[in-house]
């Protein structure tokens, strides 16, 4: 799918208000010329989607699934020109599970990933550029696993953020 760059409302079917209402999981990998989406997630569609998996696609897709309140895994993997992850894309009450893996210029991370309170897995995996964790970390306070891993920057900082936390 490396040439695809546009996916129309016909892909949704003519006269069709609500897409792909039953559908729980989705996967979209390779996308990464992607430049159009026309309306491909809004209030009226993927009202059932419980995990979503992007991989090896444009930020485009990342900045149109704030609206998915049932999602509770959401796998954001090899998404390379992104800087920070977008405020509403971690917004779902539900998220159990999140995994960033492979943000080669990934910075920071938004300060309200520590409002996602049923949030209880969080791996954080190959993003070499990023250097801080934010303090609202903390406040998750059902989260039973975090993986760190391959984020070379963020390693001498870890040694003093955890002598706080609870063991």
């Amino acid at each position: 799918m490396h040439g695809m760059r546009r996916i129309g409302i016909q892909f949704y079917g003519d006269g069709v208000d609500v897409w792909f209402s039953s559908l729980e999981e989705l996967s979209v990998v390779d996308f990464p010329n992607l430049e159009e989406c026309s309306s491909a997630i809004n209030e009226n569609s993927f009202s059932s989607l419980r995990k979503l998996i992007l991989k090896r696609c444009c930020t485009l897709t990342l900045t149109s699934i704030s609206n998915l309140s049932l999602l509770s895994v959401l796998v954001l993997d090899n998404i390379p020109g992104l800087f920070t992850l977008p405020e509403g894309l971690i917004a779902s009450p539900c998220l159990s599970s999140l995994k960033i893996m492979s943000f080669p210029k990934l910075r920071s991370l938004p300060l309200p990933i520590g409002n996602l309170t049923a949030l209880k897995s969080l791996t954080i995996a190959w993003c070499e550029e990023l250097s801080s964790l934010p303090q609202t970390l903390q406040n998750l306070k059902a989260l039973d696993s975090m993986e760190i891993s391959n984020c070379h920057e963020i390693i001498s900082m870890l040694a003093g953020w955890m002598v706080g936390l609870e063991v």
